[in-house]
């Protein structure tokens, strides 16, 4: 098992963002062994071990789930710093993992309130990046979680944490009370616009250059349509099947983003890419609060040599093929 877990000291909280020093690269243990400095194995019945990583110093951990049984790892106690906690993770494998994080009290006594996302696992490394709102009353520290879920094996290659600062809300007024209006500019004063809202994009990204689509093979011109830059498709819309071409000039990204089916346990995964020709990055992400909420999976495609290939992403008893072409 992992050595059992440590505290971190409580600074001063910053007015920016501050990185959790995390052992992300899992670092100071030879391949081959459990023992991780900043991690503990939880006993869960499943297994784990170091692999080699790809730099000198760096490690791989994979953990193997039982049947019936995830198994996780949980990293030592980090004292709170914000109200926004952002957990980057790269993953490879087999089934599916959980990734997230546990609240503790001052006295380092767990409570209720932690928050995991699940995300499905296939042979092309995924790299997940996700913002957790806090609910951190009464809380002092977190830890974070990676779980392998049950009958699935996952390989951890690095894991990234920090804080972040977001304006809250403005209270409500109490009840009874009209709320002033904000105070009119002084005459011949152009007020200058509000600052946009953390998150919101003032201006949209560029899309990739326009480049003829590729020959659609015999038949099949009918069934494709063009797959758009930065375009949302929910997951009901999307038919069982669903057919696009791409064509990109070498070194253009395009951005698109699939919605899931979480209530059905259903997520996005990569089943067919050609990497030397294509780089693909999914990051699972959610929009709104329950129970508008909406879960999606966002793409970024990236045209690296000229050639032609067939992408296929699965979700559930969806598929999205698209015939991509890079000149």
């Amino acid at each position: 098992m992992f050595g059992a877990a440590m505290i971190s000291a409580v600074p001063a909280i910053a007015d920016h963002d501050v990185d959790i020093h995390v052992n992300g690269d899992f670092r100071g243990r030879p391949s081959g062994t459990q023992i991780v400095p900043g991690w503990t194995l939880t006993a869960d019945g499943g297994s784990a071990r170091l692999l080699p990583g790809r730099k000198p110093g760096e490690a791989i951990l994979e953990l193997i789930a039982t049947s019936y049984r995830g198994q996780s790892a949980v990293s030592d106690l980090h004292a709170i710093r914000g109200n926004v906690l952002r957990v980057e993770v790269k993953a490879s494998g087999a089934g599916s993992i959980a990734v997230g994080y546990e609240l503790f009290d001052a006295a380092r006594r767990p409570l209720a309130g932690g928050e995991m996302i699940r995300v499905a696992l296939h042979a092309v490394e995924t790299e997940v990046k996700h913002h957790f709102t806090l609910n951190a009353a009464g809380g002092g520290y977190i830890r974070l979680r990676l779980t392998a879920e049950p009958s699935s094996t996952a390989r951890f290659r690095d894991v990234d944490a920090e804080w972040k600062r977001r304006p809250l809300p403005p209270p409500a007024p109490a009840p009874g009370v009209i709320a002033a209006p904000p105070p009119a500019p002084a005459p011949g004063v152009i007020a200058a616009p509000p600052p946009p809202a953390p998150g919101v994009i003032v201006a949209p990204a560029p899309a990739p250059a326009p480049v003829p689509p590729p020959p659609p093979p015999p038949g099949g011109a009918a069934l494709e349509k063009p797959l758009q830059h930065d375009r949302y498709y929910s997951f009901r819309s999307l038919a069982p099947v669903e057919r696009f071409h791409l064509s990109l000039r070498v070194g253009a990204k395009i951005r698109f983003t699939l919605g899931e089916n979480p209530a059905h346990r259903e997520f996005w995964r990569i089943a067919a890419c050609d990497q030397s020709m294509c780089r693909i990055r999914m990051e699972r992400a959610h929009h709104g609060a329950p129970p508008a909420r909406r879960e999606q999976a966002e793409f970024e495609l990236k045209a690296l040599r000229p050639g032609t290939s067939m992408i296929e992403l699965v979700c559930g008893g969806k598929r999205v093929r698209i015939r991509f072409s890079a000149r």
